[in-house]
């Protein structure tokens, strides 16, 4: 690998690590109710207020921090700095109460996965787990889809 490639690797890798470590604090900010105290509704209406994010994007980012606290081998592969922000959000969104069980069995595929592959093709490998954890072949999922859209 040429030395400017292996810097940016270097320096994508160190940035991952520190989001990761960003999100941890933001899970324990949630759980410490502080937020509360400094009279916002909510932990994201809180950060994305100090930080001027979007609700959504506020809420995105904790919803993906309160995962990684149930999946330990997502956020040490998030926190080494060897998987992206994404992939754990693809990861962390297919860990849904229903399939929670069933799917804490392919978290090291999904981890493995997610080191060597782009978020995009990690998505499709959650997906069709998490259709056959379903055993709707994505029925219910394109029902969602369907059902979110406000025509």
């Amino acid at each position: 690998m040429f030395a400017r490639l292996a810097t940016l690797v270097q320096h994508r890798k160190e940035l991952d690590a520190l989001e990761a470590a960003w999100h941890e604090e933001l899970a324990e900010y949630h759980r410490s109710d502080e937020w509360r105290a400094e009279g916002y509704a909510s932990a994201a209406a809180a950060v994305g207020a100090a930080c001027r994010m979007d609700s959504g994007v506020a809420h995105a980012h904790l919803h993906v921090a309160r995962k990684l606290a149930k999946l330990a081998e997502v956020a040490d592969a998030f926190r080494c700095g060897e998987i992206s922000v994404r992939h754990a959000t693809v990861i962390a969104n297919g860990f849904t109460p229903a399939r929670a069980a069933a799917m804490s069995n392919l978290e090291a595929i999904f981890v493995d996965v997610a080191r060597t592959q782009t978020p995009k093709v990690l998505g499709g490998v959650v997906g069709r787990a998490a259709d056959a954890i379903d055993g709707d072949g994505g029925a219910e999922s394109e029902h969602a889809r369907y059902e979110r859209r406000h025509y």
